[in-house]
């Protein structure tokens, strides 16, 4: 793949794909730097294809350039505005600092873009309880059940929000399909 990609920039030095391609095999190899120049290269050449964006984005936060990645996930969303993941990643940024009302929007678009992500309409939802808009927050949390009804954070978060509502009984039932599933949170044990 390395081969096919280097001749690919041989005969067009301007070809985002291979760029792109590269990059992620030089992360996969170690090679950071270069797998950063080739994904930087990439988002400039091509600017709409997502991967390359997530995976340069991933790279300066886990170098730990936090500020940075945001703002090539904030530039992401300005190229590719239509990409649920990339408004999910800058959502997700917003709430590891602890700033829910900031990622609301982008939660709420990518959620919009990809309805069918038990993941986002999980995040989703509970944005949207801790924010106080309970009754938008139980009408994601109804379709999506109706969607992933084993989805083990989805269903836990249908137990909170029945225990708020006092029906104790579907809370329970909720309870227990998020308790088998294969990877249960402790903090659900304490709620069953």
């Amino acid at each position: 793949a390395m081969q096919l990609c280097r001749l690919a920039l041989d005969l067009n030095p301007d070809e985002g794909i291979a760029h792109t391609l590269l990059g992620q095999i030089y992360l996969a190899k170690g090679d950071r730097e270069l797998a950063y120049e080739h994904l930087n290269r990439a988002t400039l050449l091509d600017p709409e294809q997502p991967v390359s964006w997530l995976m340069l984005a991933a790279i300066q936060k886990e170098d730990g350039h936090a500020r940075e990645a945001v703002d090539t996930l904030r530039a992401a969303v300005l190229a590719v505005p239509c990409s649920a993941e990339i408004h999910f990643a800058l959502a997700q940024s917003s709430l590891e600092n602890h700033l829910p009302s900031e990622a609301l929007p982008d939660l709420r678009e990518a959620y919009r873009l990809k309805p069918a992500s038990a993941e986002i309409a999980q995040t989703y939802a509970d944005v949207l309880r801790v924010l106080g808009h309970s009754s938008e927050s139980r009408q994601v949390v109804n379709e999506a059940r109706q969607k992933f009804p084993a989805y083990a954070g989805l269903a836990a978060l249908d137990g909170l929000m029945l225990m708020d509502a006092g029906d104790l009984e579907a809370a329970a039932l909720a309870f227990e399909i998020a308790l088998d599933s294969p990877e249960p949170r402790p903090e659900w044990y304490l709620f069953y």
